[in-house]
C-alpha cells in the first residue's frame, strides 16, 4: 500500500483536513458569540457536525440519496482524490468561504452584544 501512496500529497491532505476542522471551529465560534450560555452554542455546533456527517454517510450508502452529500462539509474533504493529486479548487474555496462567513458573522455580532458586568 505504501508504494501506491504519494507522500508528496500528504501535506495537502493535512491542509484540507485542517480546513474542515476550521469550518467546524468557526461555526462553533459564531454560535458562541450568539448565546450567553454554553449549552445552546455547543448544541448548535454538535448538531451541524453530526447532521453533516449523517448526510455524508447516508449519501454514500444509499445511491438514490447521493445528492445529500453535496450538503455535507465532510464531502468536500475527498481524501482519496487529494492523495491521488486531484484536488478541486472549488472544494477548497467552499471550505474557506464557510470559515470566512462564520468568522465575519461573529465579528459583526460580538461587538453588538450587551455583556453583563462580572459579578
Amino acid at each position: 500500500m505504501l508504494p501506491e501512496l504519494s507522500l508528496g500529497n500528504l501535506p495537502l491532505l493535512w491542509l484540507v483536513g485542517w480546513l474542515l476542522f476550521m469550518c467546524f471551529l468557526a461555526i462553533g465560534f459564531a454560535a458562541s458569540v450568539s448565546f450567553d450560555r454554553l449549552a445552546p452554542a455547543l448544541g448548535i455546533t454538535l448538531t451541524i457536525v453530526l447532521v453533516s456527517y449523517l448526510l455524508e454517510v447516508i449519501g454514500s450508502l444509499w445511491p438514490d440519496a447521493a445528492w445529500l452529500q453535496d450538503y455535507s462539509l465532510f464531502h468536500y474533504m475527498a481524501a482519496k482524490e487529494v492523495l491521488d493529486g486531484r484536488i478541486a479548487a472549488g472544494d477548497l474555496a467552499l471550505l474557506v468561504m464557510v470559515i470566512a462567513s462564520a468568522v465575519a458573522y461573529a465579528w459583526v455580532v460580538f461587538p453588538r452584544r450587551d455583556l453583563a458586568a462580572p459579578s
